[in-house]
């Protein structure tokens, strides 16, 4: 290390590190399982605010909480306080899997997510569901083409639509 540099956090397997308010999340993977951890901006004080087989952890428009997706089946998307207490469901993952990022819409009231449906003849392809980030049914539903690669998922900047 250099003579100016120090440790950021303890987090052991730590990916998916996202800014959050002012907060920094890391997924740290130990033993199959993975927990969300927020650190504060100089990577100190941990706390673990969720444990799960998850991922794709998304910080909401006001930072006062995160989205992540549990990947046991069925998958759901859930919905945590950054300072932590009890996860709250969010939505049941249409389809058989996630197959991108969870994005949320420029007012943070929607959250969309592409998902795909394995294993249906013919297959249904992939497509993108928009629903309400306090939860209850997609509000919309859209095909995409199946030969996009990974999908990488953007609103347009006046919220109503997303693009690849």
């Amino acid at each position: 290390m250099a003579a100016n540099s120090h440790r950021f956090s303890d987090a052991r397997n730590a990916n998916a590190v996202r800014p959050c308010g002012h907060f920094i999340l890391v997924t740290s993977e130990e033993l199959g399982t993975v927990s969300l951890i927020r650190v504060d901006r100089s990577g100190m004080q941990p706390a673990t605010i969720a444990t799960a087989n998850l991922c794709c952890p998304v910080c909401s428009r006001d930072g006062k909480s995160v989205f992540y997706v549990s990947i046991t089946q069925p998958q759901k998307i859930w919905q945590v306080p950054i300072t932590g207490g009890a996860p709250a469901e969010v939505a049941e993952v249409l389809g058989n899997q996630l197959v991108g990022r969870l994005t949320i819409s420029p007012d943070g009231k929607l959250l969309a997510y592409p998902y795909t449906q394995y294993g249906h003849v013919p297959s249904e392809g992939r497509s993108v569901a928009v629903v309400p980030i306090d939860g209850g049914p997609p509000v919309k539903n859209l095909k995409i083409s199946q030969d996009t690669g990974t999908l990488q998922w953007h609103w347009s900047p006046d919220g109503q639509t997303t693009e690849s």
